[in-house]
């Protein structure tokens, strides 16, 4: 289809014909320097035409910030003054046949073709076409109204990244962002207010959800009243991260751990499991699944004893959320002494921190020794 953009060579006619290429209209390449929706336009010409199978080649090329541009974008035929000017036939036939060497031979016209079709504007240059509108990259628009947050839009990519987190579709979302208890609700929230008073509009951070790393790029969109617009992209850094970073992630973890002597997991159905321990004292979770029964009977063995009532109630893990809540932080805190026999008397400090995982509250207990604690922050300092 000659002169495509201009005068017949409609959009229509891409749907009702079948067309092995089409040569994009000259005009836009004269306005290329005064008018920057050219190249807008221009490059989504070469995106459509890529997409539907059909190859390109744009007329009217006379400079090389042209070709660049034009090449950049995968157009892959130019024809212009910057490579020639109309000469009579008996020069013109001179010149191939002085400089036939730099022409492309048929045999190799094939090949080139097949390079000609990937869309490198395109982000799934790899997928064979089908006709089907597509993008992989994750997109989700949110509307934040007075505080509550709701998707509004989200693609199939997008879909796809929440069920990484176990979730398995929009609905399910926004009844989890009614949860503003949740760490990655609250995660969320704050990185819509960043993106809103930033000067670019613009936020990204990390927050852990269904027991994956999400990295979250916000853009503020719109404000009107109590509602307010955001443009969000998201991806799960556990699940597609490299070797290296998991590698990275393993290391600190273990870093943490070894700032406790003992690291715990409650859950609301009342168990309890040791995940870490060292030194003296025993897990009690391998032998007594019940939490109550477990805290009694660690209480008995390394709490001093007239703190053992208050330790129990410390435990408790009906209350923790609401004690949490009550407190205005995101964990709990709480300070004993011991009784085991090596550290008799020793100050410890006992940490409960919630979170939100397959659907459930669990609830991870860490303790050390406050002595401990301070010696290392005087350290630091």
């Amino acid at each position: 289809m000659d002169d495509f953009g201009a005068g017949y060579s409609s959009f229509n006619n891409l749907k009702s014909y079948d067309f092995d290429v089409v040569k994009i209209d000259m005009n836009f390449l004269r306005e290329f320097q005064t008018n920057k929706k050219s190249r807008v336009i221009l490059a989504n010409i070469v995106d459509m035409a890529k997409e539907l199978g059909i190859h390109t080649i744009a007329e009217g090329v006379e400079t090389e910030e042209q070709y660049e541009f034009l090449k950049r974008i995968g157009c892959e035929k130019l024809q212009g003054f910057l490579f020639g000017k109309p000469e009579p036939l008996s020069e013109s036939g001179m010149k191939v046949t002085k400089a036939g060497e730099n022409c492309e031979s048929m045999e190799i016209r094939n090949y080139y073709d097949k390079i000609g079709e990937i869309n490198l504007l395109g982000n799934t240059p790899l997928r064979p076409k089908t006709m089907e509108v597509f993008n992989n990259l994750p997109i989700a628009i949110l509307e934040v109204d007075d505080g509550d947050m709701k998707m509004l839009y989200m693609n199939n990519a997008y879909v796809t990244f929440l069920n990484t987190i176990g979730i398995a579709d929009m609905e399910e979302a926004n009844n989890r962002l009614k949860n503003v208890e949740l760490p990655d609700v609250k995660g969320l929230k704050d990185i819509t207010i960043k993106a809103e008073s930033s000067l670019t509009s613009r936020a990204e951070a990390d927050y852990i959800a269904g027991g994956s790393v999400v990295n979250s790029k916000v853009r503020f969109i719109s404000r009107q009243g109590t509602k307010a617009s955001f443009a969000l992209v998201s991806r799960n850094v556990t699940l597609y991260s490299d070797g290296h970073l998991a590698d990275s992630v393993q290391a600190a973890m273990a870093h943490i751990f070894n700032q406790y002597f003992r690291v715990d997991i409650f859950d609301d159905e009342g168990t309890v499991e040791n995940i870490f321990l060292k030194g003296e004292q025993i897990a009690i979770a391998d032998r007594i699944k019940s939490a109550t029964k477990a805290v009694k009977t660690y209480a008995e063995l390394y709490i001093k004893k007239s703190e053992i009532e208050q330790f129990i109630s410390f435990y408790d893990m009906t209350t923790v959320r609401d004690r949490i809540k009550k407190a205005g932080t995101d964990y709990l805190v709480g300070h004993y002494h011991s009784a085991s026999l090596d550290n008799t008397g020793r100050m410890q400090m006992y940490m409960i921190m919630p979170f939100y995982y397959n659907n459930k509250w669990k609830y991870i207990s860490c303790c050390r020794y406050a002595d401990e604690m301070v010696e290392s922050e005087g350290d630091s300092t």
